[in-house]
């Protein structure tokens, strides 16, 4: 796996900065996390075809997310969004933290026991970019996005199921989201509120 950074620059004057990460896979995907390009590519796809996919995408996918876009931020001036419901009250992160903390241990146990995993998971909250969870099989613990905590407890419950199917499935084989519809069987379309930004 290789990580390398490329710039593109617009007739119209934008210039933007993307990741990119060579993986072992078929397709090349493109995704926008904050201000951020991300983007994962073939290992052995010539750099020029990946930057003419690049090259083609940002634009459409800057359309899209503008499109999509939830009208509110999840803290504003006087409010914050907690588990969904628009809260007339500011939280500073370290508070957010400690809310997220006990809700996300409390989803992961129930869902836990409803999957049949005998061996709890540590459970952290943390500021990640990229991700809203990840699984490490190697201190056997899932950490989950603070931003979670703005969104309802079914949002929030298909991001912890879509990590405890890895305690079976360590990637995302044949088979992975089939084991995830079981317990989660909305899962597409509580994804989809999850990156439009629409909370509830």
């Amino acid at each position: 796996m290789k990580i390398k950074e490329y710039t593109f620059s617009y007739p119209s004057g934008e210039t933007y900065v993307v990741n990119v990460t060579y993986k072992r896979q078929r397709g090349l995907y493109l995704r926008k996390k904050g201000d951020i390009f991300y983007a994962t590519a073939p290992v052995l796809m010539s750099e020029s075809k990946v930057k003419e996919f690049i090259y083609k995408s940002i634009p459409t996918l800057n359309k899209r997310i503008a499109k999509n876009k939830s009208s509110e931020a999840p803290k504003g001036e006087e409010y914050t969004y907690i588990l969904g419901e628009k809260i007339d009250k500011v939280y500073d992160d370290k508070e957010l933290k400690k809310i997220a903390l006990d809700e996300f241990i409390k989803l992961t146990r129930e869902c836990e026991q409803e999957m049949g995993i005998t061996s709890p998971y540590k459970v952290t909250v943390r500021n990640m970019k990229t991700r809203y969870g990840s699984n490490s099989s190697k201190t056997h613990a899932i950490h989950y996005q603070l931003s979670l905590i703005h969104f309802s407890n079914e949002i929030i419950r298909s991001v912890v199921v879509h990590e405890l199917a890895h305690d079976k499935y360590h990637n995302h084989q044949s088979g992975f989201y089939n084991h995830v519809l079981k317990y989660c069987p909305n899962y597409w379309e509580l994804k989809k509120k999850l990156r439009k930004g629409i909370y509830k």
